[in-house]
């Protein structure tokens, strides 16, 4: 009796095996379909230049080295080299106090501009210049600076102080720059700065004239 119930058993125990392993056999494998294809895959997109794998943000336009203008503004090469600025100027010249309104800014106005590089390589900043006077077609101006080169400790004859205004919006006192003059086309400056009292024009006059000969 004991016998017949281990062979009952032990045919329970095949047939349950013969049973799963048919399961097994007609069940879709895992990672294929039931047509026997595999899974389809979607493939990897190529990354942008300047962009990580996988983002969708584009990649930032580079920032022009140097401070230098963009191509395609007037007067400016691709690269964003100066191709129209005639050069300092290394004459003497009447140096005047005109700011009279109208449509161009006249000596006695500090605006802004784009000065180029004392290099001359394409170079250059946006910062104020004080306008003292005319060449031509071309405004002549000083530019401006608030490096202290002026004080208890050092004198610079080539810096004239001229006190704080508007062209900084810190407030900083600022000095004019002598022994380089600008030839700045009109159609090239922002008149944001605002005018120079005369006395401190005046001052910075006197300098042209002892530095630079002017009359």
């Amino acid at each position: 009796m004991a016998l017949n119930l281990n062979r009952l058993l032990s045919a329970g125990r095949a047939v349950a095996r013969l049973v799963r392993d048919v399961r097994r056999s007609t069940a879709p494998s895992p990672g294929r379909h039931d047509d026997g294809t595999g899974p389809q895959r979607s493939r990897p997109q190529p990354s942008l230049p300047g962009s990580r794998q996988g983002s969708t943000r584009p990649a930032q336009p580079r920032a022009v080295p140097g401070g230098a203008r963009p191509g395609g503004a007037a007067g400016v090469g691709p690269a964003g080299e100066v191709l129209d600025y005639p050069g300092d100027f290394h004459g003497r010249a009447r140096v005047e106090y005109d700011p009279v309104p109208g449509p161009e800014a006249g000596p006695g106005e500090i605006v802004w501009t784009w000065v180029p590089f004392e290099e001359l390589d394409g170079r250059g900043k946006d910062r104020p210049v004080l306008v003292v006077g005319r060449n031509g077609d071309y405004l002549l101006a000083a530019q401006l600076t608030t490096r202290d080169r002026n004080n208890r400790v050092r004198r610079d004859r080539d810096y004239i102080d001229i006190g704080t205004g508007p062209w900084d919006s810190r407030g900083r006192p600022s000095e004019v720059k002598l022994d380089r003059i600008l030839q700045v086309s009109p159609r090239d400056v922002r008149r944001e700065g605002g005018v120079l009292p005369r006395s401190a024009f005046e001052t910075v006059a006197r300098g042209l004239h002892d530095q630079n000969g002017w009359s």
